[in-house]
């Protein structure tokens, strides 16, 4: 997999990679997860911010 453009980090370390073809992958430390569309990749940096209790 090849990252085209890193579109956004922040200072807790979460980063959305545009990957190609409308896909982005969102990373938090170690885990990430690919989805599809930027309302899509902005809703799962939401919840890598907030983790379940």
């Amino acid at each position: 997999m090849e990252i085209k453009s890193r579109i956004f980090v922040n200072s807790q370390g979460q980063t959305i990679d545009a990957v190609g073809y409308g896909r982005n992958l969102v990373c938090h430390q170690t885990s990430c997860v690919m989805v599809k569309g930027w309302r899509q990749a902005q809703t799962a940096l939401k919840r890598q911010e907030s983790p379940m209790a």
